[in-house]
């Protein structure tokens, strides 16, 4: 069984130890003694077609998508009708799908702040926040009118003004608050004055106020990888200020694959269907109920790590040139490793297909098939923490839970 995301924290030393033991010699070699791999042009190859072919394209796309989500957020200001409201849920929806697959690469200014993560920014945090989300916060904001703010993002945890939070202003109709009734800000009365004159209105305002929020960090995000953190992957080994070797650039890509792991596979499937620990009490639930997209979450996530992995070289000119990871496995006699990490990313990919569309309504009732898709992504999981690190000479992510079941 998953012992799930604290018990991931709590066991985390157990485990990376556990896992550096079991790749030992080969990483240390390779990294520890400071001798890049021998073949580290042809993975800065990779890298660079990686960077140009993949992860830039799926940040600019979300950036044009979280241009749209403005326009139509301020669209639905303006009208403020069932049309335009439904209007904006469906650019909502693209733009949040657009995102799943920019979800998975989270390195460079993407990642968090951290000693761990090369020019780490938090950016991913400033976008989607899941799953720190609080439906509360948003409706202080609200009783507060909060998206007046000259300080809008100091005023505002950034939890309570990212996608998650433009989901519910745009999906959420009910008109009781999320807050407890001994909530100091959002209490009963206010509440209910809002409801007497302008809720609508407000979550309209203020769903356009993070969208605004939201399309500048897009465009940062965009600007910083392009301008600042890809020279830097692309040039490893060779003069780049941040990663001395190849193999460390390697590894922050493939740690941010390892999204699989924990968000995939404990959190996004094992939480809702009540497979680890903290949601064997009681209900946890799916990633993005109010919009009904966690299902097809998933296989955003799934195709971004399966783009990673093949590459997206142009029709006709894959030839020898290292386009993905299953490339490089097989320039290292490792085709039999790349031809299982595709069989088991494709058989991830049918059974979270069969989760069905009613996957947020009911995740306990699709029990047979929830755990189904929890035991594939495990299995994916499993190659990637073993095979695939160790064929290429990696050190397993600090992040990744290993196999805990």
């Amino acid at each position: 069984m998953s012992i799930g995301l604290s018990g991931v924290t709590q066991a985390y030393g157990f485990v990376v130890s556990l896992t550096l033991l079991s790749f030992g010699s080969a990483a240390c070699t390779q990294v520890e003694r400071g001798k890049d791999v021998a073949d580290a042009p042809a993975r800065r190859v990779l890298l660079k077609n990686l960077s140009e072919q993949v992860i830039l394209p799926a940040y600019e796309d979300f950036a044009r998508a979280a241009m749209l989500l403005e326009a139509a957020c301020g669209d639905h200001l303006d009208a403020l009708t069932d049309s335009t409201r439904l209007q904006a849920q469906g650019v909502f929806r693209d733009a949040m799908l657009a995102w799943e697959r920019a979800e998975l690469f989270q390195l460079g200014p993407a990642a968090e702040i951290s000693n761990f993560n090369p020019g780490g920014a938090g950016l991913r945090a400033e976008i989607y926040a899941w799953d720190q989300d609080d439906p509360c916060v948003v409706d202080r904001g609200l009783v507060k009118k909060l998206d007046e703010s000259a300080d809008f993002e100091k005023d505002v945890y950034f939890y309570g003004r990212g996608l998650g939070a433009v989901g519910r202003l745009l999906f959420d109709r009910s008109k009781a608050t999320a807050c407890a009734e001994s909530d100091r800000v959002a209490t009963p009365s206010a509440w209910q004055e809002l409801l007497d004159r302008d809720l609508d209105e407000r979550r309209a305002r203020y769903a356009l106020r993070c969208s605004e929020v939201i399309r500048a960090r897009a465009k940062q995000l965009v600007s910083a990888f392009r301008d600042d953190f890809m020279p830097q992957l692309v040039s490893a080994g060779s003069g780049s200020r941040l990663f001395d070797r190849t193999q460390e650039a390697l590894n922050t890509l493939t740690n941010a694959l390892f999204y699989v792991d924990v968000e995939m596979r404990d959190l996004k499937i094992g939480g809702p269907i009540g497979r680890t620990m903290a949601c064997m009490d009681k209900a946890c639930p799916t990633e993005l109920s109010y919009a009904q997209l966690s299902r097809e979450a998933l296989l955003a996530n799934l195709t971004a790590l399966e783009a990673a992995f093949v590459g997206a070289a142009p029709d006709g000119e894959r030839g020898s040139e290292m386009w993905g990871l299953s490339d490089l496995l097989r320039s290292v006699n490792a085709g039999a490793t790349a031809d299982e990490v595709e069989a088991s990313i494709a058989a991830a990919v049918t059974a979270v297909e069969a989760l069905g569309n009613g996957f947020d309504q009911a995740p306990q009732a699709a029990s047979e098939q929830g755990v189904a898709a929890f035991e594939a992504l495990q299995a994916l999981s499993d190659v990637l923490n073993t095979e695939l690190l160790q064929k290429l000479a990696l050190s397993p992510p600090m992040r990744a839970s290993g196999d805990n079941d």
